[in-house]
């Protein structure tokens, strides 16, 4: 059971990309790029690479899947805003490295045994 929970997992992180951006074949999506996207879909981007996030997190290890959910639901807005501003700071990375590595800053990495 416990593999069919990892493998079902890993298919929506491997599915979620194709649902949540435009399909860039021949360039790099980067976090310039994402910051150029409205508001609206800005957010509903990170809310969904969060919720992921943390959906593996709480597979693995509750205490950073509590971190995650406190962290974001504390001030939602002011934790978008800040992802964004690390964003500005990593303009050629891809959003989703952004995202993880705020979230390893605040709450460990996600490295399991």
């Amino acid at each position: 059971m416990f593999g069919i929970n990892r493998a079902l997992i890993a298919s929506l992180i491997a599915l979620f990309p194709a649902f949540c951006m435009p399909s860039y074949a021949e360039e790099r999506f980067t976090a310039k790029e994402f910051l150029e996207w409205n508001e609206v879909s800005r957010r509903s981007y990170i809310q969904s690479s969060l919720m992921m996030a943390n959906m593996i997190a709480n597979e693995n290890d509750k205490q950073q899947s509590q971190c995650i959910s406190d962290w974001y639901a504390e001030d939602r807005r002011g934790r978008e805003q800040y992802i964004y501003d690390v964003m500005g700071k990593a303009l050629d990375f891809h959003p989703m490295g952004v995202i993880i590595a705020v979230l390893e800053k605040k709450c460990g990495p996600f490295k399991y045994q």
